[in-house]
């Protein structure tokens, strides 16, 4: 296992808590489908079905909620 230099262990840990509190920032519904969709890897059909909504909703919430965590997060 590699051990990481200090500057760059700061710079997970600063990385990490501007995700999280971009997260906050979605509402619930986009943040629960962006979760699912990207650290439990379900797929649109998966979601809906969990979530009681189509798989086009899912989408719209998903794509939503990746435009403002770009944006919170200062992506191009």
């Amino acid at each position: 296992m590699a051990v990481l230099p200090h500057e760059e262990v700061a710079k997970q840990s600063k990385d990490y808590t501007e995700l999280y509190l971009a997260l906050d920032k979605l509402s619930k519904r986009q943040r629960e489908v962006v979760e699912k969709s990207v650290v439990l890897g379900w797929n649109a059909t998966e979601i809906g079905e969990d979530m009681g909504m189509s798989s086009a909703t899912v989408r719209v919430h998903l794509k939503r909620g990746l435009d403002k965590l770009k944006t919170l997060m200062g992506a191009d």
